[in-house]
C-alpha cells in the first residue's frame, strides 16, 4: 500500500487490554509500515475513558455506544459462548439449559453492564435471563481469560477472546442452542466536523482486517 503523507503525527487509542493484545497489535506492523510518518499512543483497560478529557482520538468498544458526543462506526460483531476447562465439566457436569447454571461457579466479568445477570437467545423461546454467582469476580476480561484456562469456573465470553483453545479442546462448549445475542464492535471518537486522516486511515484498516476474521466478522 502506497503511504498517505496525510497520515502523520500521534494517534492516541484507547481499548481494552486482552483485545488489543490480541487484535491490535497484531496488526500493527502492517499498518505502522504503511504510514511511516505515524506514532501511535495507547491507552489499555477495560473501563471507558472520557475521549475528550483524556485527549484520545479513537476507542474500540463493545457494544451500543448512546453517548450522541460521540461518532460510533461498526467495524465487526462480538460473539459470546458459554465455556469451561473439561476437567470443571467432569467435577461439575454440563448444563444443558442457561437456567442451570445456578449451580454452577461462574466466573463473573464486571465490565458489562449485566454483570451477573446473563442473558441468552433460545432456539424457539423468548429471551432467557439468568442470575449467576461464583468466587472469581474480574473487571478485565484478560483476567476471565486467565481464570478459566486455570479450570476456576465457567464463563460466558467473547469468541474474540481465544485464539485456538476452543478448537484444540482447552477449553469446551456449551450451552450452543443459547448463544446470547451478539454485540457490535465499534471503533468511537469525538463527534466533530472533519475527521483526521489517522483516525479514518486506521478505522479502515480495522474494518478491512475484521472483515476476514470469522471471530470478529459481522
Amino acid at each position: 500500500m502506497r503511504p498517505d503523507a496525510a497520515v502523520r503525527g500521534t494517534l492516541r487509542i484507547a481499548a481494552p487490554i486482552a483485545f488489543a493484545r490480541l487484535h491490535l497489535m497484531p496488526r500493527m506492523a502492517r499498518f505502522l509500515a504503511d504510514h511511516p510518518d505515524l506514532r501511535t499512543d495507547w491507552v489499555l483497560g477495560d473501563r471507558p475513558v472520557d475521549l475528550v478529557e483524556e485527549g484520545v482520538d479513537l476507542a474500540i468498544r463493545i457494544g451500543l455506544v448512546t453517548d450522541q458526543e460521540l461518532i460510533a462506526r461498526r467495524i465487526g460483531q462480538m460473539r459470546r459462548v458459554t465455556v469451561a476447562r473439561p476437567d470443571y465439566f467432569a467435577k461439575h457436569g454440563r448444563p444443558q439449559h442457561p437456567r442451570d447454571l445456578t449451580a454452577h461457579d461462574c466466573i463473573v466479568y464486571t465490565g458489562l453492564a449485566t454483570v451477573d445477570e446473563w442473558h441468552f437467545a433460545g432456539p424457539d423461546t423468548a429471551p432467557i435471563l439468568v442470575k449467576v454467582s461464583g468466587r472469581i469476580r474480574v473487571s478485565a476480561s484478560e483476567g476471565m481469560r486467565s481464570a478459566l484456562l486455570e479450570g476456576l469456573g465457567l464463563a460466558v465470553c467473547p469468541t474474540w477472546l481465544f485464539t485456538d483453545e476452543i478448537d484444540t479442546g482447552v477449553i469446551e462448549r456449551v450451552l450452543n442452542d443459547f448463544e446470547p445475542a451478539p454485540l457490535p464492535i465499534q471503533a468511537v471518537y469525538p463527534r466533530r466536523r472533519l475527521v483526521s486522516p489517522r483516525v479514518r486511515a486506521f478505522v479502515d484498516c480495522l474494518v478491512e482486517e475484521f472483515r476476514a476474521d470469522p471471530r470478529l466478522a459481522a
